[in-house]
């Protein structure tokens, strides 16, 4: 159909521009105003005048006021006239740009050199009208548009960054044509029957880039399916596998060569049938990876186009789920915060106060829940293990009770905040803001007539505060006052804080008696274990403890011998808990059976004797707290003081996704960081053509040191591997990334230790004082020396015998 499609619109569309274009210039002479070899013009007296002129880095949507261009990249001034004209001409940067258009609407374009100085990109506008009148010459833009030129990039107002969440740009945001961009032939508009209402489901689809270079095309219960899928008929459907986001999937964004690659049967953008080089005609036929051409990107908006046949592009406009303003976790407000009157606002007739015996301590199980909007769309009743619940749910008596489905949260549910309109709908039955039983036009009788949606009038919202109102019966409103939670300064990742970190005394503070030093064979070698588990911290109120494979276990736990072991439930991990910091009283108090700090025996009052007396909670007196370090003591026994010291983690600098730098950025040599002996350029046959599999594998630094190798489906194989040949195929395990890793970097030293089998940067046989002959060789850890570390670029070596050393050169993502 695209081939009968195109014919036919092919032909309409020359007619149309023939029909458009046959303008005449005055005087007469045939010509057309777009051909601008006008012979001899009559003057016509009239100058004309540039009525609008933007400038904006070409990759760009929209000009703005602060863009920012570097070396390589495409400037373009675009500008509109009062008439029409000749070929203008155009200036960026004092160099002359190429200059595209018709009429009275045209482009300028031009690439920036070495030949240009940092600093604001100039431009001029020389023209002509087509009776030969001159206009005055234009060098400044009339909406405040900008572009500053920096050869190495200069710093973003905002992070530009292809990370997140996207989705079709609405109306139009799908279409074909003959070129890369058009969508002359078709597009999901209105007027072809394919808009956003009539495929919401295609529209509603999100296109999920991680930070980690993963890939997720995420479409809910349904999205666009066709006839070629199996489709009774084209419209929405389930999603067919593979193109339903069941498979794992990657990208790779290559800035340099404008391309963006998703790899993994069935991952795409826009639509499913759309490959390189055809449409599909099966779901069998789905490729491993797909390349789409990336026309404009600004960290908002991304537009790519692709061939499916010779002169056949499709071509998608994206944008990015940015975060709402109501993103975030809301509570009630304090006394008094819902209630019900005769007037939207109004709480006169009854409220949560204590006055009504209504106030927080009377229902402390209401005030304490809490409404999560999420990002982008998600919303989410967040309660714990009770909540208010009333007769009509099927309650004894109305009181603190555990949640009742559907309103207890269990169910997945949408948001959408209308600023415009003033309105807050919930979608997704049970979801709800302050009372369950309130909904549009009646208070419920029963937990089965809940709705599948509620909307709210928002009477304000500030960013902090917000309320809402909603009328349940003529004349009968209830209004729900909420507080946004804002982060705990003990948010974060914290560690016992290296040698005598935990102790015990007489007083609070004291570690007199005893602590965890080499001295007392109880340092950070002996207890490892111990010393890397880390407390977490939510930025809401939640609490965990988090140990990995092994904690220090003891007797009253059931090991066998107090050491290195297992976690032992409940002080696992595996409970759900929260905090609560009391800044004015001085107190922490976890909540959750088994959540704890430093030891997991340490209690109030006592020093546990089995895990089944775990108990609720725990609450720790807080000795100091800066924001970085915190010190917190509890008493077990008259006159007996456990302290724990704790150090907040700070993220690593390595943090991120990172590849090797391009052509020779692995080689050998007699010292470190030389590469005299052989390098990974095309001279060696071992260029990025040559070894593409291996220069799309990323290295990923986790915030916190988990370390993994990112492969996809292929990286560089060696003989010693059991390859074959030498060359592109699977990952072979151990070097596959399967294994859970983590780093260490040690600046001082100058070291970056990856433990975990098989955890490699560069190549997977470069080893500490060796080359690997087997997979099997591999070993638990290996260190790197760091030549170069600027946050940007890392280089690091690593000698495998005398005088053998091996240099990578990584760049981050």
């Amino acid at each position: 159909w695209v081939g009968r499609l195109r014919q036919t619109n092919h032909f309409g569309a020359i007619f149309a521009l023939s029909v458009s274009l046959m303008l005449a210039a005055c005087g007469g002479g045939g010509n057309t105003v777009t051909e601008n070899k006008l012979p001899e013009p009559s003057n016509d007296g009239i100058a004309p005048t540039i009525l609008s002129a933007s400038i904006k880095q070409s990759k760009t949507k929209n000009p703005v006021a602060d863009g920012t261009a570097k070396l390589g990249d495409s400037v373009s001034v675009i500008f509109e006239a009062s008439e029409a004209l000749m070929q203008p001409v155009v200036t960026i940067g004092g160099f002359a740009a190429e200059v595209t258009g018709k009429v009275r609407e045209w482009t300028a374009t031009r690439a920036m050199t070495e030949l240009d100085l940092d600093g604001d990109v100039t431009f001029s506008i020389s023209y002509t009208d087509v009776s030969g009148v001159d206009g005055v010459a234009v060098s400044a833009t009339t909406d405040e548009s900008s572009v500053e030129y920096c050869a190495e990039g200069c710093p973003e107002p905002v992070e530009i960054t292809i990370v997140g969440s996207w989705r079709l740009d609405g109306e139009g945001a799908a279409g074909v044509g003959p070129t890369a961009g058009s969508k002359e032939w078709w597009s999901t508009t209105a007027a072809n029957g394919a808009g956003i209402e009539a495929r919401s489901c295609l529209f509603d689809d999100s296109y999920v880039l991680g930070e980690d270079g993963s890939f997720a095309n995420v479409m809910g219960d349904d999205t666009w399916v066709e006839a070629w899928q199996g489709a009774a008929a084209d419209g929405c459907a389930a999603p067919v596998a593979p193109h339903d986001g069941s498979n794992s999937a990657t990208y790779v964004y290559d800035e340099a060569a404008g391309t963006l690659t998703v790899t993994g049967t069935g991952a795409h953008f826009g639509l499913a049938k759309v490959v390189n080089g055809s449409e599909l005609s099966s779901s069998a036929a789905a490729p491993e990876s797909i390349t789409y051409n990336v026309l404009t990107f600004d960290g908002e908006y991304l537009t790519i186009s692709i061939e499916v046949g010779t002169g056949i592009w499709w071509t998608f406009d994206l944008v990015k789920d940015l975060p709402s303003p109501l993103a975030g976790t809301w509570k009630l407000d304090g006394e008094g915060a819902a209630g019900v009157g005769p007037t939207a606002g109004s709480k006169e007739w009854w409220s949560t106060t204590a006055a009504n015996g209504a106030g927080t301590e009377a229902r402390s199980c209401l005030f304490d829940d809490t409404y999560v909007f999420g990002e982008v769309d998600s919303f989410s009743n967040v309660m714990g293990t009770d909540t208010w619940v009333e007769a009509w749910q099927g309650a004894a008596a109305d009181g603190c009770g555990t949640p009742v489905a559907p309103h207890d949260g269990s169910g997945t549910a949408t948001f959408a905040y209308d600023e415009a309109a003033g309105t807050l709908t919930l979608t997704g039955q049970g979801a709800h803001l302050g009372l369950a039983k309130v909904v549009n036009g009646l208070e419920l009788g029963s937990s089965a007539a809940a709705p599948e949606s509620i909307t709210y009038t928002v009477l304000t919202f500030d960013g902090e505060y917000l309320t809402v109102t909603i009328e349940v019966g003529t004349g009968i409103w209830w209004t729900f006052d909420l507080v946004k939670q804002q982060p705990s300064p003990l948010a974060g990742t914290w560690k016992l804080a290296g040698e005598g970190a935990a102790g015990v005394g007489p007083t609070a503070g004291s570690k007199e008696w005893w602590s965890t030093t080499a001295a007392n064979g109880a340092g950070t070698e002996a207890r490892s274990c111990l010393f890397d588990d880390t407390y977490v911290f939510g930025e809401g109120d939640s609490f965990s403890n988090v140990m990995g494979a092994d904690t220090w276990v003891e007797a009253w736990q059931g090991a066998a011998a107090d050491g290195c072991g297992t976690p032992v439930a409940p002080h696992d991990g595996s409970g759900a808990a929260t905090f609560a910091y009391d800044e004015a009283a001085g107190t922490l108090t976890l909540s959750g059976q088994g959540a704890h700090l430093g030891l997991a025996k340490v209690v109030n009052g006592l020093e546990l004797p089995n895990s089944a007396a775990a108990p609720e909670s725990i609450t720790y007196t807080v000795l100091t707290f800066d924001g970085e370090n915190l010190t917190v003591t509890l008493e077990v026994g008259t006159g007996i003081w456990w302290t724990f010291d704790l150090v907040k983690v700070v993220p690593s600098p390595l943090a991120g996704t990172w590849k090797l730098d391009g052509e020779g950025a692995a080689g050998v040599g007699p010292t470190a960081g030389s590469k005299e002996w052989w390098s990974t350029t095309a001279a060696n046959g071992a260029g990025i053509e040559a070894r593409s599999c291996l220069f799309d594998d990323r290295y990923v630094f986790s915030a916190l040191g988990g370390f993994s190798n990112v492969m996809g489906d292929d990286t560089w194989v060696e003989a010693w591997q059991g390859a074959a040949t030498d060359g592109c195929a699977s990952p072979v395990a151990p070097h596959d990334g399967s294994n859970s890793a983590s780093f260490v970097y040690d600046e001082a030293a100058g070291t970056l230790t990856l433990t975990g089998t098989g955890a490699h940067i560069g190549l997977a046989k470069v080893v500490n004082g060796l080359e690997l002959g087997s997979s099997a060789a591999a070993p638990e850890a290996i260190v790197y020396t760091v030549l170069t570390f600027d946050g940007t670029y890392l280089t690091a070596t690593i000698e495998v015998g005398t005088g053998i050393w091996w240099t990578f050169d990584l760049v981050k993502e």
